[in-house]
């Protein structure tokens, strides 16, 4: 019995020892490349501010000319827009405005100012002006809460709305932003204003980054996604059906407000990567399209003539990791439009308001909806 208790304290000294080296070992290498460590940037920290209606928005008069890289960076205007002039209320004569919503690939994540396909449509006509209302990270609530608040400020006669399938997912309830539920048939926000604490996030994930390369983070990490893939399983259905139902009341109530302001409500889903690796599963227009048909919207999928590409043509419409070597998340950053995909987008809009009106420019007056002119 002696033999065996000294023996299983042995191997438990044994145990315990090598926990402890092991764990000393990771310190000491954590310590030693502290030194070469450079925190992970968001681009976003560089030109956004608390919102206690959206929960973050442009902060105006923000000039970074190199943000994403030499030569590439950002200007946004006194009224919050990505843009390097003011705009006036009304729009200039002779001309049409269209205002365009979104996240990140509206507002042009990695490209410069005139390289984003809000902006490459003024390229293509001269009488066209556009206003970016595009923020990073924005679900479809969010830009549509952005055009219910700010579209007002601006006379307009075509207003935009493009998403990825992300802003779909982004609908689900979050503490650092509004969040939208259906309430006896009535589209309801709450946690507004939004919590200032809830955006502190931020600054841990910072001090964070120094630790991750200790084990016991790995573990932390491990363990915490397991819960939420676990979480997001069983509640995935649920989450599903909870988000189309808000999602189809959006796009009603962004079509109503657009109409209300005499302008022409047109709404675009931006294919990304994954729905051209996809090729042959899910189709975002088939869950959708019929829903704007059948309530009389504008609907744009670009899925169709984007899985036409080959797969080094689709490639090309996107920016890669390389170009973002300090950037929190290199691998998300890729995932947006290079130029080259900013003009793709621009293009088949402008093709699609040339079909809405007949081969001519587009001017409201000469657009009419499935259920008649719009008033």
């Amino acid at each position: 019995m002696n033999r065996f208790k000294s023996g299983l304290m042995i191997a438990l000294t044994s145990v315990s020892l090598l926990v402890f080296v092991e764990g000393l070992c990771s310190f000491v290498l954590l310590i030693w490349e502290l030194p070469y460590l450079r925190p992970a940037v968001s681009h976003e920290n560089f030109h956004v501010q608390y919102d206690p209606d959206l929960g973050w928005v442009n902060a105006p008069n923000v000039s970074v000319p190199d943000l994403y890289r030499p030569g590439v960076g950002i200007h946004i205007n006194s009224q919050s827009l990505r843009a390097d002039r003011e705009y006036t209320k009304e729009v200039p004569a002779g001309m049409t405005r269209a205002i365009c919503l979104g996240d990140s690939f509206t507002m042009g994540f990695g490209v410069r100012d005139d390289q984003t396909w809000c902006h490459l449509l003024t390229r293509i006509s001269r009488d066209l002006e556009t206003l970016n209302m595009g923020q990073g990270g924005y679900g479809l609530d969010q830009a549509y809460l952005r055009y219910r608040r700010d579209g007002e400020k601006f006379d307009h006669n075509i207003a935009i709305l493009a998403f990825i399938s992300d802003d779909i997912r982004r609908l689900a309830s979050n503490p650092a932003k509004p969040n939208l539920e259906i309430e006896n048939g009535r589209l309801i926000i709450k946690n507004t204003p939004v919590p200032r604490s809830a955006s502190s996030q931020s600054a841990w994930m910072r001090i964070l980054y120094y630790f991750q390369g200790l084990r016991f983070m790995e573990l932390v990490y491990r363990i915490r996604n397991r819960s939420i893939k676990q979480t997001f399983s069983k509640s995935e259905g649920e989450t599903q059906a909870r988000n189309f139902e808000i999602a189809v009341a959006v796009f009603e109530d962004f079509a109503r407000l657009a109409k209300n302001r005499n302008a022409l409500p047109v709404f675009v889903y931006l294919p990304t990567l994954e729905d051209h690796v996809r090729k042959e599963g899910y189709s975002f227009s088939a869950v959708f399209a019929p829903t704007f048909k059948s309530k009389g919207l504008f609907f744009l999928d670009l899925t169709p003539v984007f899985r036409d590409l080959t797969p080094f043509e689709a490639q090309e419409l996107f920016l890669r990791k390389e170009d973002f070597p300090n950037t929190a998340t290199p691998r998300n950053a890729a995932r947006h439009y290079s130029m080259k995909g900013n003009q793709f987008v621009a293009t088949y809009m402008y093709k699609f308001f040339l079909e809405l009106t007949s081969g001519n420019k587009p001017r409201l007056s000469q657009v009419t909806s499935p259920q008649g002119r719009v008033s």
